[in-house]
C-alpha cells in the first residue's frame, strides 16, 4: 500500500514537471576549470532540472578546489553541433 502510494506520488511529480506538449526537458552541465580558458570543457552530463544541474556544478567545483577560477553553465535541451566538433547548441544557457 505504501509503495503503491509512493509510486503514484512519484509519477504525479514527474508529470507535473514535464512540459504540456510531452517533449522532454533536459539540462546539460558544462564546467570550465579555468574561467578564461574555454577550450577545456568538462561535460557534467544531463539533469532533469536546472537546480540539479546547478548543484552538481557547484559540488564538482568545490570538491576539485576550483572555487576561485572555475566557471560553469547549464544548457537546456542541448544537441551536439557538427562544427566545431565537440560543441553544443542549447535552447537556453543559464548559471
Amino acid at each position: 500500500m505504501i509503495v503503491s502510494a509512493l509510486s503514484s506520488l512519484t509519477a504525479i511529480a514527474l508529470l507535473a514537471t514535464s512540459p504540456a506538449d510531452g517533449t522532454e526537458t533536459l539540462w546539460r552541465g558544462f564546467l570550465w576549470p579555468v574561467k578564461t580558458e574555454r577550450s577545456f570543457e568538462l561535460n557534467l552530463g544531463q539533469f532533469p532540472t536546472l537546480d540539479a544541474c546547478r548543484r552538481t556544478a557547484m559540488i564538482r567545483i568545490l570538491a576539485s578546489g576550483w572555487a576561485d577560477g572555475a566557471d560553469w553553465e547549464c544548457g537546456l535541451n542541448c544537441r551536439p553541433r557538427d562544427f566545431p566538433a565537440g560543441s553544443w547548441h542549447c535552447d537556453d544557457r543559464r548559471q
